[in-house]
């Protein structure tokens, strides 16, 4: 519980906006591209684990809830 309020006030504020998310979205970018790469490189059995911890993601964002101020 403590951590989740924690969570919640660093979400509430701009400096998540601002500065950590757009760190984070290009990482994440840089990830999915080299991931991309070693796929072409390693061949089918890679393609298909990373679309298996891809589609995990997804599944999780789509539980994320969003706090409404």
């Amino acid at each position: 519980m403590y951590c989740a309020l924690n969570v919640a006030v660093v979400l509430g504020s701009n400096t998540l906006r601002t500065q950590l998310w757009p760190r984070v979205r290009d990482n994440l970018e840089r990830a999915l591209e080299d991931a991309y790469f070693l796929c072409e490189l390693a061949g089918e059995a890679c393609v298909q684990e990373s679309m298996v911890i891809l589609n995990g993601a997804g599944l999780d964002f789509q539980q994320v809830r969003i706090p409404r101020p």
